[in-house]
């Protein structure tokens, strides 16, 4: 790759604009030009104009001039361009690592190898009804990677996702602009050296100002909550409002990275005299991403800040539990959390508030009218920062009603409404109107790809009240990194508790880190594979059950409506992605059962879909000893052990087993035939997948040398998907690894739950199953 440090100095050119031939061919100013035009959207999202001034250089339809800005711009030859877009666009080229890799002179590599591209803006409004917007011919730019073929010609190309905007003229601090100032998106110019607090505070009060749902703050006192008081630098329990003593005064969180598991430089806290009472305060040396949070927190006018780890007693262990404990209510209830995206560990400090300086911003001047800024959409800054990858950071940044997230870019802003940040300037709606200017661009123009990197960061709020979408924050949740294996179900309590209290406990239940939800079932006589004829439960694709529908829809739900519950939850699926080059041990978390989420350092998917459950599955619950409670007949305490974090040392499972071998096999895929997957294979009874499934080769062989082709478990078959007329049929089963344990001075055989799916059976095995299965009891651990 050519040398990233050769060139003009990267950042923001502030040099009288110098344009080569080619560059001045281009006229800016015509093209980012506002005016007012009156469109129509109909069903079909076609936008049409129906009046436009003469001037306007949009054409009938806007998206018709999507490729007027494709191969304007040429190769290159010298060493230092003196042209101020070509070094520009050189520089994000360099920053975006689109410098070819054969490349070893110092070029401005546009074409042929990249291409300018002009964004065009539509307006969709409400459908079928006429609006007027201000409008622009180009909106944004980006830039394109061709793909050549033979003899150089052109074949395909695809857009990068960063967009290169026009600056805002008038440097406005505010969160968005009117109208007036024109549509699509448009840049604003950053300081390196310091935040633009006054940017920020202009944020926090629209928000505290019209966001009623974001003013929503815990009635409650949370007991024995701890905050470092900004001016004085003493720890104090958190006071109530001077205004109101029945509330908690406003407070601001701070959610960073603690550093290396079990590790605090010097004194957590000491002890001060204040007024001749003793009493503790911040040790005189603490990490750069506190002094910086204190900073912010007095430069945005509060007081008040909590930190874990000076907020929360370390050395009272009964303490430290109920305040990790309340660190969902903490979060959700303070005012805004400070998070600290950058760098990998305390010592870092937020860009732009000290001495950490932020990354210079790409910029060009064009003309006395136009300037042009790269962005960076901070999505992807924040999703690849470390502070992305910690487990106990997720909830901290979920559950927070206002986010202020600091990267080495920019300073990003979410509450439970609106987002922005310091270089994007977005319209603001007026009073009644809908239009959303970014959903307006993923019309025209912009990629989903590119779309999307401008939505908002977090999860909308909205998502809390469908509680399916739990699955999707377990997946999330199942990418972070934990210092502590024990930390596996804390670390994610407070939005198990945000479900709950969403959906209601009646509805959202958790047993050791699994969701239980309510299933619609109707009862009916069916056939299951052991050949016997039983009652099995026909879902309908797994619909949530409302508790607040009426009576007839309460009695479609079966009798053994908590145990298809707790199977479907069972059946999550793992999520291997790139985790290939680990073993056993290390994906497994021992000290919680291999049936839970919280078993393993994997990712997860939502179970998948069953239409039939076998009725006659029984399941029992072993905390210790031999006591044995029934799932059913003792689910309240069941469930009253697990909120206080007892975990079962067994699910006792009866139900239909078979017994399988697997083979690790390099097989040619159906609707492929000249690709190939590795991947394991049922071999005995017979060969009823006709796919490998997908896990590592570890999870099953530990071993791979390959002595052991075939290796032995043992199928527990939970339900499936068949229908007589169906040619091939679905059975939804977890594979089992027996294990011996020792208990009570005797060896016992467990089972640990290595993988679950639905296995693809033919319909010509289908009635040889009821000589290959049986009914047992296991033991899962």
């Amino acid at each position: 790759m050519a040398d990233k440090a050769a060139g003009p100095k990267v950042g923001f050119n502030k040099r009288n604009p110098s344009l080569c031939r080619t560059c001045r061919k281009v006229n800016f100013n015509s093209l980012f030009r506002s005016h007012d035009c009156s469109i129509t959207s109909w069903p079909n999202n076609k936008v049409t104009i129906r009046s436009h001034q003469p001037e306007c250089p949009c054409g009938y339809e806007f998206i018709s001039r999507t490729n007027r800005f494709k191969g304007l711009l040429g190769k290159l030859d010298s060493h230092a361009p003196t042209c101020s877009l070509c070094a520009f666009l050189y520089q994000c080229q360099v920053r975006l690592d689109l410098v070819p890799t054969k490349q070893e002179r110092w070029y401005c590599i546009v074409m042929p190898h990249l291409s300018l591209e002009g964004i065009t803006p539509q307006a969709p409004g409400s459908m079928g009804a006429l609006m007027s917007h201000g409008a622009q011919d180009v909106a944004a730019l980006h830039l394109r990677k061709l793909q050549k073929g033979r003899m150089g010609r052109v074949i395909g190309s695809s857009p990068t996702p960063q967009l290169i905007l026009r600056m805002v003229d008038n440097g406005s601090n505010t969160l968005t602009r009117g109208k007036g100032s024109g549509s699509g998106l448009l840049g604003r110019k950053l300081d390196p050296d310091r935040f633009n607090f006054n940017l920020i505070g202009k944020w926090l009060k629209l928000c505290q100002s019209t966001h009623s749902q974001c003013e929503e703050v815990d009635a409650d006192f949370i007991a024995g909550l701890l905050v470092i008081d900004c001016t004085t630098g003493w720890i104090i329990p958190l006071p109530p409002r001077e205004n109101d003593a029945n509330r908690m005064a406003s407070f601001v969180t701070l959610s960073y990275l603690w550093g290396t598991a079990g590790t605090v430089n010097g004194p957590v806290v000491q002890s001060m005299n204040r007024n001749g009472v003793s009493g503790p305060a911040l040790p005189s040396e603490i990490p750069l991403d506190i002094s910086d949070a204190m900073r912010v927190v007095s430069q945005l006018g509060y007081r008040y800040l909590w930190v874990d780890r000076y907020c929360i007693p370390q050395d009272d262990e009964v303490a430290k539990q109920i305040q990790i404990l309340n660190m969902g209510r903490i979060y959700s209830t303070s005012t805004l959390t400070i998070i600290a995206a950058a760098g990998e560990g305390p010592e870092y400090g937020l860009p732009g508030v000290s001495s950490r300086s932020r990354t210079p911003q790409l910029g060009v001047k064009i003309s006395d009218e136009i300037s042009l800024v790269l962005y960076e959409a901070p999505m992807d800054t924040i999703a690849n920062s470390k502070w992305n990858t910690r487990g106990w950071t997720y909830q901290e940044g979920l559950l927070s009603k206002r986010r202020l997230v600091f990267t080495d870019l920019m300073v990003y802003f979410q509450c439970q409404e609106m987002h922005g940040d310091e270089v994007l300037s977005l319209p603001i709606p007026g009073p009644g109107e809908e239009f959303d200017e970014v959903r307006a661009l993923s019309f025209g123009g912009l990629t989903h790809h590119q779309g999307t990197k401008l939505r908002m960061v977090f999860p909308r709020t909205s998502e809390w009240h469908n509680p399916l979408t739990v699955w999707e924050r377990l997946g999330e949740y199942g990418l972070r990194d934990l210092g502590y294996d024990t930390d596996a179900l804390n670390a994610i309590a407070g939005v198990m508790e945000m479900y709950a209290h969403a959906a209601g406990a009646s509805v959202f239940k958790l047993f050791c880190g699994l969701p239980i939800l309510p299933l619609r079932s109707w009862e009916k006589h069916g056939t299951f594979p052991c050949g016997k004829t039983r009652a099995c439960s026909f879902g309908t694709w797994f619909e949530y059950a409302d508790p607040h529908e009426g009576a007839s829809k309460a009695q479609e739900i079966g009798e053994n409506d908590l145990t298809y519950s707790l199977v479907y939850s069972l059946t999550w699926r793992h999520w291997w992605g790139n985790r290939g080059g680990l073993h056993l041990e290390q994906a497994r978390r021992s000290i919680f059962g291999s049936w839970t989420v919280a078993g393993w350092r994997t990712p997860k998917y939502q179970p998948g879909c069953i239409s039939i459950f076998d009725s006659c599955l029984r399941i029992g619950v072993q905390f210790s000893g031999d006591e044995l409670l029934d799932w059913e007949d003792d689910n309240p305490r069941i469930l009253g052990l697990s909120r206080n974090g007892k975990t079962p040392l067994s699910l006792n499972i009866r139900g239909t087993v078979m017994d399988v071998r697997m083979e690790w096999k390099r097989r040619q895929m159906d609707n492929e035939p000249k690709e190939w997957k590795e991947g394991w294979l049922f071999t005995s009874p017979f060969e009823w997948h006709r796919d490998v499934f997908e896990s590592p080769r570890w999870l099953f062989q530990e071993d791979e040398s390959g002595k052991e082709r075939e290796i032995g478990f043992l199928l527990l078959i939970v339900g499936c998907n068949y229908h007589p007329a169906m040619p091939d049929q679905r059975i939804v089963g977890m594979i089992l690894r027996p294990v011996t344990r020792m208990l009570d001075g005797r060896t016992h055989t467990f089972y640990e739950r290595l993988y679950c799916d639905k296995f693809e059976l033919p319909a010509e095995k289908w009635p040889q199953m009821a000589s290959l299965t049986r009914e047992m009891e296991v033991r899962v651990i």
